[in-house]
C-alpha cells in the first residue's frame, strides 16, 4: 500500500482502502493519528489501540471515511 507523503494529511481514500482491505495496520501511527485528530477523536495510545479506535470509528460511522477540511 502506498503511504502518504511525509507531513501530509493521509488521503481519505488511503484510509478507506486500508479499512476495506482489512489492512489498517499498514498505515503509520502518525497517519492514523492525523486522520483521527481531524475528526476530533482521541489519538493517544499504542499503535494497536489507535488502530482499534480507527476501525471502530469507521465501522460505527462509515461516512467518517469521507474527507474533512483541515484548518
Amino acid at each position: 500500500m502506498m503511504a502518504s507523503p511525509r507531513g501530509t494529511f493521509p488521503s481519505p481514500l488511503l484510509v478507506a482502502a486500508a479499512a476495506a482491505a482489512g489492512r489498517l495496520g499498514e498505515l503509520t501511527l502518525p497517519e492514523m493519528q492525523c486522520w483521527l485528530r481531524a475528526r476530533k477523536a482521541p489519538v493517544s495510545g499504542k499503535k494497536a489501540e489507535v488502530e482499534a479506535r480507527l476501525a471502530a470509528l469507521l465501522q460505527a460511522r462509515p461516512e467518517a471515511a469521507q474527507a474533512v477540511a483541515v484548518a
